[in-house]
């Protein structure tokens, strides 16, 4: 978990399908290291972009490359060993616990043929500690709130040892308290063990809270890539939603909120 976070670089990226296009070729590099916001419209492009990069489909054209490498010339589970992917609708986990399903992120490492070994359980343990999920290792996922539901998935992802993560709206269905509780435990692992994360988000404010850089897609066409405090402004956010927004201060000199006018 100490090693540093691999660049991934895109190049004329894009993606259609039965003749409409989703994502115009977008150019920029991402995951170097802390956490990257994808913001936008619904059908903005968001999840496409995640799974190019993530290897979920392949592009209809331009050029992905992982730490200096095309995405497409890495072995499956080399891939898998580096880079972490979420979707928006998670496997279902019926009578799983959470310590059975972080081993799960132990599988690209030692595969279908070798047995779980104890470098593998030392892993899973620091996974479920650094996680804050010690505490809950034994009980089914089933019983969890949503909130521990997805950091249990997140211990998962760590135990991989993966040094760029792609979630897939991993706050969506979540209270603030439980949003606030997800997001952090991303910036901590940026902070704490250089692990780089692309995060898509609908909420704006929390992107602006616990990205370090956000990235707005509209129809399919990058809009913006700044930081949250250049995004945070009325002209870009109507250009991202295409309503008028409006900025104000939040209490205490804590940086600024956006909202709808």
């Amino acid at each position: 978990m100490n090693r540093a976070a691999a660049g991934m670089t895109l190049d004329g990226l894009q993606f259609a399908v039965a003749g409409t296009t989703l994502l115009h070729p977008l150019t920029l590099e991402i995951g170097s290291q802390g956490v990257t916001g994808i913001i936008g419209q619904n059908g903005s492009g968001k999840s496409t972009l995640l799974r190019l990069i993530a290897r979920q489909q392949p592009p209809s054209g331009g050029t992905i490359r992982y730490d200096g490498r095309d995405v497409g010339d890495w072995p499956d589970r080399a891939f898998a060993r580096a880079v972490g992917y979420l979707p928006q609708q998670l496997p279902i986990t019926a009578r799983l616990t959470v310590r059975e399903l972080v081993a799960f992120g132990r599988y690209p490492w030692h595969g279908a043929f070798r047995r779980f070994g104890e470098g593998d359980a030392v892993k899973v343990e620091e996974a479920l500690r650094l996680t804050g999920m010690a505490g809950l290792a034994d009980r089914f996922l089933e019983t969890l709130s949503g909130g521990e539901r997805q950091r249990a998935w997140l211990a998962m992802l760590v135990a991989q040892e993966a040094r760029l993560l792609l979630l897939d709206e991993p706050i969506a269905a979540l209270d603030v308290g439980h949003q606030i509780e997800v997001l952090g435990l991303l910036r901590q692992l940026s902070e704490t063990h250089r692990v780089a994360s692309v995060v898509v988000i609908h909420e704006i404010n929390m992107a602006a809270r616990f990205c370090d850089r956000i990235i707005a897609l509209r129809a399919g066409r990058l809009v913006a890539d700044a930081t949250p405090d250049e995004v945070l402004a009325p002209d870009h956010l109507n250009a991202i939603y295409g309503i008028p927004m409006g900025v104000a201060p939040l209490p205490e000199g804590g940086g600024r909120f956006a909202f709808p006018i």
